[in-house]
């Protein structure tokens, strides 16, 4: 590997160990020739994800996003900035279908909006489009981009890792204007976008995160449910969702405030939980 490359999947790795530490921990799990893409791959979620963060107005946001595209439709080897350099190296080491990452920089569009999903299927077709095919695209990586049969595993982990993603960030995301639950289940619980904006708790916004925490439970089973044949070499795509139930647990408190609580867990129990997981 040239020194160019090598600095690039550097870089990469300091992005997923700065900004997700889930993800970074569940990698050294894996394979040491397979990490540099999974840091690959998760950096370029990470870059993506966080666009949102970094713009006042949706159009430059836009304008990240389809830089991006552009470079993936192009398929150009060659690019400056390192994390670039590194998903195409990656892409083209594994034979990754690049038209899943198309389509989640397209459902990425949605985080540059205050829009809100109008139904559950719809927001688990956003996590399908985003969460869940990471899962699956880091299942191909660790089978050297052969077909594993995880389509459905990764379909039902990534829905439950996205929902807790929104549980988490309920304080950041409510308070820039962002909701992701859906229409359906506000008008469901007597709501409206404006109640939760008000960052202020009150019985129906309780009973609909607890609708969210049971569906988190309803993915996770389900996942679990279908694992049976997994190949075990896979396992370090899925440890992520180790930390899921430490974090649920941490909501389930009566001290959980949605709009204050920081949900997290330190390194030592982050690693804790990795080492004891089982599929």
């Amino acid at each position: 590997m040239n020194s160019d490359l090598q600095f690039a999947y550097d870089e990469a790795r300091k992005t997923v160990q700065q900004n997700d530490p889930d993800h970074y921990f569940a990698t050294l799990f894996a394979p040491e020739d397979k990490r540099k893409h999974l840091f690959a791959l998760y950096a370029f979620n990470i870059e993506i994800a966080r666009v949102r963060d970094l713009i006042s107005q949706p159009l430059p946001g836009e304008v990240r996003l389809q830089w991006w595209r552009d470079l993936l439709e192009a398929r150009e080897k060659h690019s400056p900035h390192p994390l670039a350099a590194a998903l195409m190296d990656t892409l083209e080491q594994n034979k990754l279908p690049v038209q899943a990452l198309i389509n989640m920089l397209d459902a990425r569009i949605f985080d540059l909006y205050d829009d809100i999903m109008p139904d559950w299927h719809t927001l688990n077709a956003y996590c399908g489009e985003t969460s869940s095919a990471i899962f699956r695209l880091a299942t191909l990586i660790l089978s050297g981009g052969k077909e594993n049969n995880t389509a459905d595993i990764c379909g039902h982990a990534g829905i439950a890792y996205a929902f807790c993603h929104f549980l988490r960030n309920m304080p950041k995301h409510s308070s820039r204007g962002q909701v992701y639950f859906p229409q359906e289940a506000l008008v469901d619980h007597n709501l409206k976008r404006e109640d939760i904006l008000r960052l202020q708790i009150t019985p129906q916004i309780n009973a609909l995160i607890s609708q969210m925490r049971s569906k988190i439970w309803d993915h996770l089973a389900q996942a679990h449910a279908n694992t049976a044949l997994l190949d075990k070499s896979l396992k370090s795509a899925f440890l992520p969702l180790s930390t899921m139930k430490p974090y649920l647990k941490q909501m389930a408190t009566t001290t959980y405030q949605p709009f204050e609580t920081n949900i997290s867990l330190s390194n030592w129990q982050r690693i804790w939980a990795m080492l004891t997981f089982k599929l």
